[in-house]
This record gives C-alpha cells, sequence and structure tokens, in this order.
C-alpha cells in the first residue's frame, strides 16, 4: 500500500522515501536498544537503500523498512522497525507488504531475516518459503546456492558499521545470531513478447 491511504488503526500510510537525517537518527538510536535487529548506517537510511516510511496523520514517523538490492536477482527486506507506540497495529505487516511488492515489481527475488514469530507469520501468509537459516535455505533453493551462501555474507559482513554494531550487541545483550529466514522467488520465464 504506497498510494498514501490509510493502512491501520492509527491512520498510518505508508509511503516509499529516504529519512531526513533527524529520523535516521531516531531509527538507529532506538534499533540500538533492539537486540533483535542489526544496524545500518546514516547513509544507508538517507540516500542509498530503498526505505519504505510508515506515517501518521500529522507525518510522525511510526515505522520503516529497509530494501538492500544485494544482487542484480536478489533484494532483502533488510529492517522492519514500527515504533514501540505503533505496535501491533498491523503497520510492520503494511511495511512488508509494500517492501515485497516493489522487489517482485523489478522482477526479483527477496529474502527476510526474522526473530519475531509475528514477522514468521506475514511472511508466511505472503507465501514465503521459510527456514532455520540462510545455509540451509541456500541448500533449498539449490539453484541460488552460490549468491545466497557465498555472495550474500561477505558483501553484508564488508559494511564496517554492522560488524561494530554486532559485537556491541554481542556484549551488551548477548545476541543470538540464528535468525531465521525466508525467501520468495520472482516468477521467472515468463514469456516474452518480440515485436518485430
Amino acid at each position: 500500500m504506497m498510494d498514501g491511504s490509510p493502512v491501520d488503526s492509527f491512520g498510518c500510510t505508508v509511503r516509499q522515501r529516504h529519512l531526513s537525517l533527524r529520523e535516521a537518527g531516531v531509527v538507529i538510536d532506538e534499533i540500538k536498544k533492539s537486540p533483535k535487529i542489526t544496524g545500518y548506517n546514516k547513509v544507508e537510511w538517507t540516500r542509498t537503500k530503498t526505505t519504505f516510511v510508515a506515517e501518521g496523520r500529522g507525518g510522525e514517523l511510526s515505522g520503516v523498512c529497509l530494501v538492500d538490492d544485494f544482487h542484480r536477482t536478489w533484494a532483502e527486506i533488510a529492517v522492519v522497525y514500527v515504533l514501540p507506540q505503533y505496535r501491533r497495529a498491523g503497520i510492520g505487516r503494511s511495511l512488508i507488504e509494500a517492501a515485497h511488492a516493489s522487489i517482485r515489481q523489478r522482477g526479483k527475488n527477496t529474502l527476510i531475516f526474522f526473530s519475531e514469530p509475528v514477522v514468521r507469520n506475514i511472511v508466511v501468509d505472503l507465501g514465503f518459503k521459510t527456514s532455520s537459516g540462510l545455509t540451509r535455505l541456500s541448500e533449498e533453493l539449490k539453484q541460488e546456492r552460490w549468491i545466497l551462501r557465498h555472495y550474500y555474507p561477505v558483501r553484508w559482513l564488508s559494511n564496517p558499521f554492522r560488524i561494530k554494531e554486532i559485537i556491541r550487541k554481542k556484549f551488551v545483550f548477548d545476541m543470538d545470531l540464528n535468525f531465521e529466514c525466508a525467501a520468495s522467488l520472482a516468477v521467472r520465464n515468463a514469456p516474452r513478447i518480440v515485436l518485430a
């Protein structure tokens, strides 16, 4: 739902746009408090990644979703975060649905990691294939094994901000990095129309 129509009981709407520097600061500070989300930096939130924002009636930030196009055929729903006062109203679902629809429109496969049962329920409802981890998922999706097992982890870990956050969260929260993951494959090999 990216047309600006209300998506939940708070009257929030989901829009595709980058965060302002102030909004990015709020989101990064909130995510730093969570033992279950690894972070992304201000440049990613404000300029380089696709971002979906849930806004309240007055335009206030209520939730965010960051999409990382990490390969020509894959995009990751990298972060879904709803501010505490807006939770349990369907905002997270609306953000995931908007991000997934955008990825599918671009003909890409979708990857998402999660630790919350509510996210598992959402991705199952959307038809994602769930797995206990990336290694197992890459075995189940043999045609995508190299990308999921080698390319994605190296690219993801090449960001110093994320490495620093993982180390900090391991010490502060004793963070467990055993996330579940899910994938939704784009429809491929559709008939092509050739105009003469």
